[in-house]
């Protein structure tokens, strides 16, 4: 299967998935600020792209990133 996120599969998808896989990784990260010069999700972004990677290598899937969540304390740093 070339697609490791596991919203981007149907239901069905999953099931045939299920019966011979039982790995998911569920990638998160702190949302913060490193200066002008990266973004926010950071963080997140990068434990999504390792996910994607570990998915492949064992056959697994990749839970979706939580939603982000920024408070405006956080913008004014």
């Amino acid at each position: 299967m070339d697609i490791v996120h596991l919203d981007r599969l149907t239901s069905r998808e999953v099931g045939e998935w299920l019966k011979a896989h039982d790995t998911v990784f569920v990638p998160h990260g702190p949302i913060s600020g490193h200066g002008p010069w990266t973004t926010l999700g950071m963080h997140p972004d990068a434990a999504e792209a390792i996910a994607v990677l570990l998915a492949r290598k064992c056959g697994g899937l990749v839970y979706p990133n939580p939603p982000r969540r920024i408070e405006k304390q956080e913008l004014c740093e």
